[in-house]
């Protein structure tokens, strides 16, 4: 595909959200809804008051032996945030993608389309998403074993050959998966054909889909580095607010520009 089509592409996924900033509201209520719950879990399990005593301590003893004191309540509240964030992550997905949907073939949608989507399609997202962090358990836990059998031909060595190892796996799994959710919710398969889908256009196209995977990480990239220079010159309230609104809008405008990346190569596969 010609960069002119990319950029076609980009453009027309920026007019949707322009008229339809509704679909942002996924995103803003997943921030919300991590940050209400979190701060819930965190005095829920007395995380937060011990935050607080550690900003007060100095030794570095005493702090180590207050976290030991206290591995248990943190290891509840990760336990408990995970889970949480997990079901917030799932349905907020669905949301999300409902809205792009309708959004790309109706030219319009509803919050109302989004609360359904998001209910009907939660645990085939569940199931997306268990599947992606199991491949990257796996990948993580075959790179430690990896490191310690290269330790013995050298430790920084090995430590240099795995670590390169360990992100180009990394690297090669989100990439290969990267139309996971598009694949989902334009056929409306189960979450696991969804994958199996993500991974078949993938092999058809490599060129296209690195390349929109590139698009999308510059454009984070952009943000990333547009707000840490706001942060520098305007201080840190600046900084962050405006992080977290581009924030949102790029996670929003990425989720149209890949449905719209989908469907346009999918008429190409058509033509071809």
């Amino acid at each position: 595909m010609p960069i002119g089509a990319f950029i076609s592409l980009i453009k027309k996924s920026v007019d949707d959200l322009k008229k339809n900033l509704i679909v942002l509201v996924p995103d803003a209520l997943q921030l919300v809804l991590f940050v209400v719950c979190g701060y819930i879990i965190l005095k829920a399990t007395g995380i937060l008051n011990l935050l607080f005593e550690l900003k007060k301590i100095d030794d570095p003893f005493q702090v180590r032996q207050l976290v030991s004191a206290n591995l248990s309540s943190f290891g509840v509240a990760t336990i408990i945030a995970v889970v949480v964030f997990f079901f917030i992550s799932c349905f907020c997905t669905g949301m999300l993608f409902s809205m792009v949907k309708q959004v790309i073939v109706k030219k319009k949608s509803s919050l109302q389309e989004g609360l359904k989507g998001g209910a009907a399609f939660f645990w085939r997202i569940a199931a997306v998403k268990l599947v992606m962090a199991l491949y990257v358990a796996l990948v993580t836990f075959c790179g430690l074993i990896l490191l310690v059998l290269l330790s013995f031909v050298g430790k920084i060595i090995g430590a240099i050959l795995g670590g390169l190892l360990i992100i180009v796996v990394y690297f090669f799994i989100i990439v290969a998966f990267f139309y996971r959710y598009p694949a989902l919710f334009r056929h409306e398969k189960t979450g696991m054909q969804a994958m199996k889908d993500a991974f078949t256009f993938f092999k058809k196209d490599k060129k296209f889909v690195i390349v929109t995977a590139a698009i999308i990480y510059l454009m984070f990239t952009g943000v990333n580095i547009l707000t840490q220079l706001l942060q520098s010159a305007f201080g840190q309230v600046v900084g962050v607010t405006v992080s977290v609104v581009l924030g949102i809008m790029i996670s929003t405008w990425s989720a149209l520009f890949l449905y719209h990346a989908y469907l346009e190569s999918g008429k190409k596969s058509s033509k071809g």
